[in-house]
């Protein structure tokens, strides 16, 4: 079987930089509630606006003081689907990810090798390194706080410095830091009330009426990983056909084909 430094570029460069860390536990923050149906109104409002989205950007992987930096295309269609090329010598693919919410594809045009394998935190970890649920990743790469704002709690400190939303959604917990715009600028996503990563959300310009960051850092605290994406242009609401997250190996006879079922 193809091991997995053979499968996405960053893989196995994740999977050998692999460590451990100590578990950090949700702890409660002591904050007077707030109203918080204008705040929400704009999150949701938020949500319901960026419904796909195109961009080049930069990203930059980082684990044990090594790191990978590459280009690539990105298509989203938030919550379930992404494509995403990257790009090598003279602008071309040298590989696609994507997802169409129940399988998860990849190919490499350069070693002519294709995988598609069940859209799981495993398989994603499997194919990139990366575990974590895709739905997810998605919505942080969309702007978007990881769980739906929905029916979240919203705290201040009583000195009013630091304003937050709370969010429980069954085995997933979530707070959601806040600027002085109610604009999301960081969060972090507890599963079982530990946590699992972080994000924020930085360089925000205007988009459509949306304050859309430009740059957004991911990070897994327990791996010790993170991911940067720098957005050098943004298309929110771009076309995106539902057969751009869908792969195919080509039938050239070529290329070895992998399927990693569930």
């Amino acid at each position: 079987m193809m091991g997995r430094a053979r499968l996405l570029p960053w893989g196995g460069f994740l999977v050998l930089l692999a460590g451990c860390a100590a578990v950090q536990r949700m702890q409660e923050l002591q904050g007077t509630i707030l109203p918080e149906g204008p705040v929400l109104e704009k999150l949701l409002s938020h949500e319901e606006r960026i419904t796909s989205l195109k961009a080049l950007a930069d990203m930059k992987i980082t684990r044990g003081g090594e790191s990978l930096r590459f280009q690539e295309v990105t298509l989203l269609r938030p919550p379930s689907h992404l494509r995403l090329e990257a790009l090598g010598f003279g602008g071309f693919p040298t590989f696609i990810l994507a997802t169409d919410g129940e399988w998860l594809y990849a190919h490499f045009l350069l070693s002519q090798e294709f995988i598609r394998a069940k859209v799981t935190p495993n398989n994603l970890f499997a194919l990139t390194g990366l575990r974590a649920a895709p739905e997810h990743v998605i919505r942080i790469l969309s702007g978007l706080p990881p769980l739906s704002p929905r029916g979240g709690i919203l705290k201040s400190l009583n000195d009013g410095t630091r304003t937050w939303l709370e969010t429980d959604a069954g085995s997933f917990q979530q707070r959601i830091w806040l600027d002085d715009e109610a604009s999301i600028k960081a969060g972090e996503l507890y599963q079982e009330k530990v946590l699992t990563l972080t994000f924020t959300f930085e360089e925000k310009t205007n988009q459509q009426g949306i304050a859309f960051p430009h740059r957004i850092t991911l990070e897994k605290p327990l791996e010790g990983l993170v991911v940067e994406v720098i957005y050098q242009s943004v298309e929110l609401g771009a076309p995106t056909p539902l057969s751009a997250f869908t792969l195919s190996p080509p039938n050239d006879g070529s290329t070895r084909v992998l399927d990693l079922g569930s």
